[in-house]
């Protein structure tokens, strides 16, 4: 367990408390409510949000170094909004602009992030990709958010997710963070934000990979791409924080 200082005894006994309710949840239940470090939250999977507060909590794959200036954070893949919340627990004062394109986790994600959003915060029901577009859901009629995207054509079966031109909103908006999961898409989405330049308009990147999509070698590729744009690399199990070296 990484969590560390006076107030690491607290959180691991909200994660405790909450796994506690969780645990509960009968296996056929649709929905689960839980209270974690006060805030109430509902989540359509009991046994996956159980996974993903010891994931975020105790081992900590998205904590920053001490003294990083924080003021915008985009949280790609946001879900059901338990990244929104440790952002914002962290970095209170920073705006946090999340964006998660399957409609169910959309909407648990507007409830859950109610008490914590103020006006600089937004959420988006969106997909970040290369380009404005429409997107679907590889090989599915439905768009579980544990899907690759592929640009829709006349053809494409199921229903669309509109998706955004992310490099164009980075040079807009300018985050000091981007946090990316988005489930296998960064294979996709990566390479063209390094080949443009954007993803040097951010210091900092948590990118979580899925390598049993397509391979370690893309991951290889998207982290060398990431170094000759001036980034030092650090791997936290499936999840790679790059950072902006800053030249003295």
């Amino acid at each position: 367990m990484l969590v560390t200082g006076s107030s690491a005894w607290k959180v691991r006994w909200a994660v405790c408390k909450a796994l506690w309710q969780l645990k509960r949840v009968p296996n056929d239940a649709s929905e689960a409510d839980f209270y974690f470090l006060s805030h109430p939250f509902t989540v359509s999977d009991a046994s996956d949000s159980q996974f993903v507060l010891k994931e975020i909590w105790l081992e900590q794959p998205y904590r920053l170094p001490a003294g990083l200036s924080i003021s915008s954070i985009a949280d790609v893949g946001a879900n059901q909004g338990f990244s929104f919340h440790y952002f914002k627990t962290q970095f209170p004062n920073a705006a946090v602009h999340a964006f998660e394109p399957d409609a169910r986790n959309s909407e648990l994600l507007e409830k859950n992030t109610a008490a914590l959003r103020s006006e600089k915060d937004s959420i988006n029901r969106a997909a970040v990709w290369f380009e404005d577009t429409t997107l679907f859901a590889n090989n599915t009629a439905a768009l579980p958010s544990n899907q690759s995207f592929v640009a829709m054509d006349a053809a494409s079966p199921g229903p669309g997710v509109q998706a955004i031109d992310f490099a164009a909103w980075i040079r807009i908006h300018k985050p000091d963070l981007v946090k990316m999961d988005i489930e296998g898409a960064e294979a996709q989405v990566l390479p063209k934000l390094i080949a443009n330049g954007a993803a040097g308009f951010v210091p900092n990147w948590l990118v979580e990979f899925h390598p049993g999509t397509y391979g370690e070698q893309i991951e290889r590729e998207i982290s060398a791409g990431f170094e000759k744009l001036g980034f030092r690399v650090e791997q936290r199990g499936i999840i790679r924080f790059y950072s902006k070296i800053i030249a003295a």
